[in-house]
């Protein structure tokens, strides 16, 4: 058995443990790899989001993150 006919198998074993609620979940992501410009149109789809933002804001949120993060006083959870 080769390594590709190993991992095929190795899928198909962990396809037909999961529940029948999570086989959309796998067609979609397979859809995903197999469609590349669908992963790009969907992140393209939030190109101008930050349009309509005030310039003041925009900078609060990047170009001033670093210095806001090490002024605040709240704890941030790593999980």
């Amino acid at each position: 058995m080769t390594a590709d006919q190993r991992i095929r198998n190795q899928i198909k074993d962990k396809i037909e443990q999961l529940p029948s609620e999570k086989l959309a979940d796998v067609l979609d992501f397979l859809a995903s790899i197999d469609d590349p410009e669908k992963h790009i149109r969907g992140i393209l789809s939030f190109a101008g989001s930050w349009q309509d933002l005030d310039q003041e804001v925009v900078n609060d949120l990047t170009i001033d993150l670093h210095k806001n993060r090490m002024v605040s006083n709240r704890e941030i959870e790593v999980e």
